[in-house]
């Protein structure tokens, strides 16, 4: 059983490229994860609605071995539905991971986002 710790993704940009690592350790050092399936679900708060979802099972979210055995991607698309305003929009998330024997357990159980809104809209 891991503590649940805040854990805070730096700023970015609505309708930027994010992803971020984490390296879940045990007492022998990184958990091998491999084999496992994992989600993160971000939203305004907890208890609100659900902005979007990632997982390991659409490519969002890589498993593996080792040092960074957790990596989390959100498309550009995603990040620019966390702010669609004038101002700093911020909220929650966590990262679920479920091994292939069924144990659940949250490496990230108390994350934290901060995006700012974008002036620069086009694209090629």
């Amino acid at each position: 059983m891991i503590s649940i710790d805040r854990w805070d993704v730096p700023e970015f940009k609505a309708g930027q490229s994010v992803a971020f690592d984490i390296t879940w350790n045990d007492d022998a050092g990184p958990i091998d994860l491999t084999a496992s399936w994992a989600a993160c679900t971000f939203r305004n708060d907890y208890g609100k609605p659900e902005i979007f979802t990632v997982t390991s099972t659409d490519g969002d979210i890589v498993l593996g071995s080792g040092e960074r055995n957790i990596v989390v991607s959100i498309p550009p698309e995603k990040s620019a539905l966390l702010n669609t305003g004038t101002k700093q929009t911020r909220g929650v998330f966590d990262v679920k991971v479920v091994s292939p024997s069924g144990s659940v357990d949250f490496p990230v159980g108390d994350g934290r986002w901060y995006c700012n809104p974008t002036s620069t809209t086009g694209t090629p």
